[in-house]
Protein backbone atom coordinates (compact mmCIF):
# COMPACT_ATOMS: atom_id res chain seq x y z
CA UNK A 1 0.00 0.00 0.00
CA UNK A 2 1.39 3.71 -1.42
CA UNK A 3 1.78 5.90 1.37
CA UNK A 4 4.65 8.19 -0.19
CA UNK A 5 3.85 10.58 -3.28
CA UNK A 6 6.89 10.25 -5.88
CA UNK A 7 8.51 13.00 -4.46
CA UNK A 8 8.88 10.80 -1.21
CA UNK A 9 6.38 12.53 0.90
CA UNK A 10 4.96 10.79 3.82
CA UNK A 11 0.81 10.81 3.91
CA UNK A 12 0.16 12.31 7.61
CA UNK A 13 -3.21 12.14 8.89
CA UNK A 14 -4.33 14.82 11.13
CA UNK A 15 -7.65 13.46 13.14
CA UNK A 16 -9.19 15.13 15.93
CA UNK A 17 -10.21 12.47 17.72
CA UNK A 18 -8.93 9.14 18.80
CA UNK A 19 -11.88 7.14 17.24
CA UNK A 20 -11.06 8.96 14.22
CA UNK A 21 -7.41 8.25 14.26
CA UNK A 22 -8.11 4.46 15.60
CA UNK A 23 -10.31 4.21 12.36
CA UNK A 24 -8.22 5.89 9.84
CA UNK A 25 -5.18 3.42 11.31
CA UNK A 26 -6.36 0.75 10.00
CA UNK A 27 -7.00 1.85 6.57
CA UNK A 28 -3.57 3.27 6.10
CA UNK A 29 -1.25 1.14 8.52
CA UNK A 30 2.06 2.30 6.85
CA UNK A 31 0.92 5.91 7.06
CA UNK A 32 1.38 8.60 10.05
CA UNK A 33 -1.69 9.34 12.08
CA UNK A 34 -1.97 11.88 14.71
CA UNK A 35 -4.66 12.48 17.35
CA UNK A 36 -4.53 16.32 17.29
CA UNK A 37 -7.35 16.90 20.15
CA UNK A 38 -11.00 17.81 20.69
CA UNK A 39 -11.84 21.44 19.82
CA UNK A 40 -10.41 24.91 18.75
CA UNK A 41 -7.96 24.64 22.00
CA UNK A 42 -6.40 21.62 21.50
CA UNK A 43 -6.58 22.73 17.81
CA UNK A 44 -4.22 25.81 18.24
CA UNK A 45 -2.32 24.05 20.92
CA UNK A 46 -1.39 21.34 18.44
CA UNK A 47 -0.37 23.68 15.96
CA UNK A 48 1.95 25.48 18.37
CA UNK A 49 3.41 21.86 19.51
CA UNK A 50 4.69 21.89 14.86
CA UNK A 51 6.03 25.30 15.23
CA UNK A 52 8.11 23.84 18.10
CA UNK A 53 8.88 20.59 16.04
CA UNK A 54 7.02 18.42 17.70
CA UNK A 55 4.08 16.60 17.10
CA UNK A 56 1.52 15.51 19.86
CA UNK A 57 0.83 12.30 19.61
CA UNK A 58 1.55 9.41 16.79
CA UNK A 59 -0.96 6.56 16.97
CA UNK A 60 1.06 2.94 16.05
CA UNK A 61 -0.69 -0.32 16.08
CA UNK A 62 1.10 -3.59 16.77
CA UNK A 63 0.38 -6.91 15.61
CA UNK A 64 -2.41 -7.79 18.18
CA UNK A 65 -4.33 -4.18 16.58
CA UNK A 66 -3.85 -2.94 20.09
CA UNK A 67 -2.67 1.06 19.64
CA UNK A 68 0.38 1.97 21.34
CA UNK A 69 0.66 5.99 21.48
CA UNK A 70 3.89 7.73 21.51
CA UNK A 71 2.99 11.33 23.12
CA UNK A 72 5.76 13.07 22.13
CA UNK A 73 8.14 12.60 19.14
CA UNK A 74 10.26 14.81 17.54
CA UNK A 75 9.39 15.56 13.49
CA UNK A 76 12.12 14.81 11.71
CA UNK A 77 12.32 11.09 13.92
CA UNK A 78 9.49 10.64 12.49
CA UNK A 79 10.00 11.29 9.05
CA UNK A 80 7.78 14.14 8.53
CA UNK A 81 9.41 16.80 7.51
CA UNK A 82 8.52 16.93 4.23
CA UNK A 83 4.94 15.21 4.57
CA UNK A 84 1.88 15.73 2.75
CA UNK A 85 -0.61 16.33 5.30
CA UNK A 86 -4.62 15.44 4.93
CA UNK A 87 -7.34 16.45 7.91
CA UNK A 88 -9.46 13.42 8.45
CA UNK A 89 -12.49 13.15 10.80
CA UNK A 90 -16.30 13.51 11.69
CA UNK A 91 -18.56 15.98 10.40
CA UNK A 92 -21.96 16.95 11.43
CA UNK A 93 -24.85 17.62 8.26
CA UNK A 94 -26.94 21.20 8.04
CA UNK A 95 -30.15 21.84 7.30
CA UNK A 96 -29.60 23.52 4.04
CA UNK A 97 -32.52 25.69 3.05
CA UNK A 98 -35.40 24.15 1.32
CA UNK A 99 -35.38 23.58 -2.64
CA UNK A 100 -31.43 23.79 -2.62
CA UNK A 101 -29.67 20.87 -4.70
CA UNK A 102 -27.97 19.57 -1.97
CA UNK A 103 -30.85 19.99 0.89
CA UNK A 104 -30.66 16.13 1.75
CA UNK A 105 -27.20 15.51 3.68
CA UNK A 106 -27.01 11.98 4.64
CA UNK A 107 -24.90 9.77 7.39
CA UNK A 108 -21.83 7.88 5.51
CA UNK A 109 -21.06 11.03 2.92
CA UNK A 110 -18.14 12.47 2.44
CA UNK A 111 -17.21 15.97 2.29
CA UNK A 112 -14.09 17.45 1.04
CA UNK A 113 -14.06 20.93 2.37
CA UNK A 114 -13.89 23.90 -0.49
CA UNK A 115 -13.51 26.14 2.17
CA UNK A 116 -13.54 26.60 5.51
CA UNK A 117 -15.45 29.19 7.95
CA UNK A 118 -14.54 30.31 11.38
CA UNK A 119 -14.01 33.58 13.37
CA UNK A 120 -14.92 35.72 10.09
CA UNK A 121 -12.33 34.69 8.11
CA UNK A 122 -12.61 31.93 5.36
CA UNK A 123 -10.06 29.57 4.16
CA UNK A 124 -10.33 28.53 0.74
CA UNK A 125 -8.81 25.19 -0.35
CA UNK A 126 -7.21 24.70 -3.65
CA UNK A 127 -7.12 21.31 -5.55
CA UNK A 128 -10.55 19.72 -3.83
CA UNK A 129 -11.76 18.13 -6.78
CA UNK A 130 -9.16 16.04 -7.26
CA UNK A 131 -9.55 14.38 -4.03
CA UNK A 132 -13.38 14.18 -4.85
CA UNK A 133 -12.58 11.84 -7.57
CA UNK A 134 -10.05 10.17 -5.72
CA UNK A 135 -12.64 9.03 -3.23
CA UNK A 136 -15.51 8.24 -5.90
CA UNK A 137 -12.85 6.53 -7.93
CA UNK A 138 -13.31 3.98 -4.75
CA UNK A 139 -16.40 3.76 -4.72
CA UNK A 140 -17.36 5.98 -1.66
CA UNK A 141 -19.93 9.44 -1.85
CA UNK A 142 -18.07 12.29 -2.27
CA UNK A 143 -18.42 16.40 -3.03
CA UNK A 144 -16.80 19.58 -2.00
CA UNK A 145 -18.87 22.08 0.11
CA UNK A 146 -18.14 24.72 2.31
CA UNK A 147 -17.33 23.48 5.86
CA UNK A 148 -18.36 25.33 9.08
CA UNK A 149 -15.96 25.28 12.24
CA UNK A 150 -18.03 25.92 15.34
CA UNK A 151 -16.28 26.49 18.85
CA UNK A 152 -19.19 24.46 20.50
CA UNK A 153 -21.10 21.66 19.98
CA UNK A 154 -24.42 22.80 17.39
CA UNK A 155 -27.51 21.15 17.76
CA UNK A 156 -30.86 21.34 16.71
CA UNK A 157 -32.34 25.81 15.62
CA UNK A 158 -28.26 26.67 15.41
CA UNK A 159 -28.15 24.08 12.79
CA UNK A 160 -30.90 24.99 10.90
CA UNK A 161 -29.71 29.09 11.31
CA UNK A 162 -25.96 27.49 10.01
CA UNK A 163 -27.66 25.78 7.06
CA UNK A 164 -28.55 29.72 5.79
CA UNK A 165 -25.14 30.77 5.34
CA UNK A 166 -24.40 28.23 3.10
CA UNK A 167 -22.19 26.03 4.76
CA UNK A 168 -23.48 22.13 4.42
CA UNK A 169 -21.66 20.59 7.34
CA UNK A 170 -19.93 21.60 10.47
CA UNK A 171 -17.44 20.22 12.54
CA UNK A 172 -15.02 21.85 15.54
CA UNK A 173 -11.35 22.21 14.56
CA UNK A 174 -9.75 22.16 10.73
CA UNK A 175 -10.59 25.82 10.67
CA UNK A 176 -7.98 26.12 13.88
CA UNK A 177 -5.63 23.85 12.86
CA UNK A 178 -5.13 24.89 9.71
CA UNK A 179 -4.15 28.76 11.14
CA UNK A 180 -2.52 26.99 14.48
CA UNK A 181 0.28 25.35 11.83
CA UNK A 182 0.65 28.47 10.35
CA UNK A 183 4.11 29.25 11.79
CA UNK A 184 5.03 25.84 10.84
CA UNK A 185 6.36 24.57 7.61
CA UNK A 186 3.09 22.06 7.69
CA UNK A 187 0.19 23.01 5.95
CA UNK A 188 -3.31 20.50 5.06
CA UNK A 189 -3.70 19.65 1.66
CA UNK A 190 -7.33 18.87 2.22
CA UNK A 191 -10.07 18.76 4.58
CA UNK A 192 -11.64 15.59 4.71
CA UNK A 193 -15.32 14.59 6.66
CA UNK A 194 -17.27 11.70 6.91
CA UNK A 195 -20.92 12.74 7.99
CA UNK A 196 -21.85 11.18 11.46
CA UNK A 197 -25.79 13.08 11.64
CA UNK A 198 -27.70 15.31 9.97
CA UNK A 199 -29.82 18.09 11.58
CA UNK A 200 -32.20 15.82 12.28
CA UNK A 201 -30.75 12.49 12.69
CA UNK A 202 -28.28 12.39 16.02
CA UNK A 203 -25.26 10.36 15.50
CA UNK A 204 -25.81 7.47 17.79
CA UNK A 205 -23.58 4.09 18.35
CA UNK A 206 -25.15 2.54 14.96
CA UNK A 207 -23.79 5.63 13.19
CA UNK A 208 -20.35 6.07 14.90
CA UNK A 209 -19.72 2.88 13.81
CA UNK A 210 -21.05 3.33 10.61
CA UNK A 211 -18.80 6.78 10.02
CA UNK A 212 -15.68 5.00 11.39
CA UNK A 213 -16.01 2.54 8.95
CA UNK A 214 -16.32 5.22 5.97
CA UNK A 215 -13.22 6.77 7.18
CA UNK A 216 -10.85 3.35 7.20
CA UNK A 217 -12.04 3.52 3.35
CA UNK A 218 -11.26 6.94 2.92
CA UNK A 219 -7.67 6.79 4.04
CA UNK A 220 -7.35 3.50 2.17
CA UNK A 221 -8.07 5.69 -1.06
CA UNK A 222 -5.59 8.29 0.30
CA UNK A 223 -3.11 5.35 0.44
CA UNK A 224 -3.81 4.23 -2.90
CA UNK A 225 -3.49 7.63 -4.37
CA UNK A 226 -0.18 8.89 -6.06
CA UNK A 227 -0.19 12.70 -5.77
CA UNK A 228 1.93 13.50 -9.72
CA UNK A 229 3.33 17.24 -8.53
CA UNK A 230 3.30 20.00 -6.12
CA UNK A 231 1.44 20.79 -3.58
CA UNK A 232 -2.04 22.65 -3.40
CA UNK A 233 -1.79 25.94 -1.58
CA UNK A 234 -4.55 27.46 0.58
CA UNK A 235 -5.68 31.10 1.05
CA UNK A 236 -7.50 33.02 3.45
CA UNK A 237 -9.72 35.69 2.68
CA UNK A 238 -12.08 37.89 4.85
CA UNK A 239 -14.25 38.45 1.63
CA UNK A 240 -14.17 35.30 0.53
CA UNK A 241 -12.16 35.50 -2.24
CA UNK A 242 -8.97 33.45 -2.60
CA UNK A 243 -5.30 35.04 -2.52
CA UNK A 244 -3.69 31.76 -3.65
CA UNK A 245 -2.91 30.49 -7.17
CA UNK A 246 -4.21 27.57 -8.81
CA UNK A 247 -3.13 24.26 -7.39
CA UNK A 248 -0.70 21.88 -9.13
CA UNK A 249 -1.80 18.74 -7.64
CA UNK A 250 -2.85 16.36 -9.23
CA UNK A 251 -4.03 12.36 -7.86
CA UNK A 252 -3.73 9.14 -9.89
CA UNK A 253 -3.99 5.65 -9.20
CA UNK A 254 -0.81 3.81 -8.84
CA UNK A 255 0.01 0.17 -7.83
CA UNK A 256 3.47 1.41 -7.28
CA UNK A 257 4.98 1.25 -3.90
CA UNK A 258 7.58 4.67 -3.29
CA UNK A 259 10.32 4.12 -1.02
Amino acid sequence: MNTHDRHGRQLWLWCPMKTEAKAARKGAPNAKVTCTGIGYEKSLEFGERLAQGEIAEVIKFTKTTKPSKVKVEDISEAGLENARVVIVGFCGGLQVEPGESQADIEPGEVIVASELRGDGETILMEGTDKYVNLLKSHGLKARAAPVHCSKNLVYGKEREELGKTGAEVVEMESWWLINGSADSSFRPDAVIRVVLDSHSLIGGIFKLRQASRVITAVAEALSAGTFESGTSDTGTSDTGTSESGASDTAISESGETDS
